[in-house]
C-alpha cells in the first residue's frame, strides 16, 4: 500500500447480519409473527379525556395514597392562584374520580 493510504475498515459481519435480520423481522412481522408483533409496532391507543382523568386519579392514588386528597387540594389551590381555570377544572375532575376510587363506586 502506498504511503498515506489507509485500508478501508470493513464492517463487522455479525453486526451487519443482525441488522439485516431485524430489518426482515420488522418488515415481515404481520405475516410471520401474527398480530402480536404488529401490536408492539403499532401506535399506542389514544385515551379519551375521561380515561385520562381516571388514569390520573389512579396515578395520584398510587403515588400519594392516603395523602392524595391533600395533594389534589394543593394542586387546585396553586392553579387557582395562577389563574389557570382549565387546570383547576381538570384537577376537580380528577378529585371526583379519586373520591370514587376511595369509595369503590364508579359513576
Amino acid at each position: 500500500m502506498p504511503f498515506g493510504w489507509q485500508r478501508r475498515r470493513q464492517p463487522n459481519r455479525s453486526l451487519v447480519r443482525v441488522a439485516e435480520e431485524r430489518r426482515h423481522i420488522l418488515r415481515d412481522a404481520p405475516h410471520r409473527h401474527g398480530a402480536s408483533v404488529g401490536l408492539l409496532l403499532a401506535k399506542p391507543p389514544v385515551l379519551t379525556p375521561d380515561e385520562e382523568r381516571w388514569a390520573e386519579a389512579l396515578a395520584t392514588q398510587r403515588i400519594h395514597g392516603e395523602s392524595g386528597p391533600a395533594f389534589i387540594a394543593e394542586r387546585i389551590g396553586a392553579l387557582a392562584l395562577e389563574g389557570d381555570e382549565a387546570g383547576v377544572a381538570r384537577w376537580k375532575e380528577i378529585a371526583q374520580r379519586f373520591d370514587q376510587l376511595g369509595r369503590g363506586t364508579l359513576q
